[in-house]
């Protein structure tokens, strides 16, 4: 079975150049943010390999039930349901791509860790193919629910022209 475009791992050919490293923390107070992540390139570069994830994917039970008891008066009017109903509460955070003011796409995927490959001819899923030219490109992370402290892991790499 092909690989999805979403987990490209292993497929590029030409040499492999580490572009940028990067480990955030975000806490509850960066919750329905947006924070970008900078990335220029010197050079053009044949395809673009995005790797991220963040950890913990599930909000550890004390501080969910916390947070969902506080929102549940908000949505539910009288009685209220039982904070275990919307047990597990999860993180979640995504990724946007822009090059210079070209928006590449996103892809609002709730896996924890993914590949994102972005090349001329093909791109992961929720990403339009492009030329990975020099310039200034642009990460997003979305952070749409950020209930508990949380560690992001980047590591972005280019392969080079042929």
């Amino acid at each position: 079975m092909a690989k999805r475009k979403s987990e490209w791992r292993g497929t590029m050919a030409g040499n492999i150049i580490p572009l940028l490293q990067k480990q955030i923390i975000f806490t509850t107070m960066d919750h329905q943010t947006h924070v970008k992540v900078p990335l220029f390139l010197e050079k053009s570069y044949q395809s673009l390999t995005i790797e991220w994830g963040y950890d913990p994917q599930i909000v550890p039970d004390i501080q969910a039930r916390k947070w969902i008891a506080e929102a549940l008066p908000r949505y539910f009017p009288g009685e209220l349901p039982k904070v275990e109903t919307f047990l597990p509460l999860i993180n979640l955070l995504t990724i946007s791509i822009a090059q210079a003011e070209n928006y590449v796409g996103c892809r609002h995927h709730k896996a924890p860790a993914q590949v994102i490959y972005l090349s001329e001819k093909e791109s992961s899923e929720g990403f339009l193919p492009c030329a990975i030219t020099a310039g200034q490109w642009e990460i997003q992370l979305n952070l749409h629910s950020v209930r508990s402290d949380v560690a992001v892991t980047m590591r972005v790499s280019g392969e080079e022209m042929a």
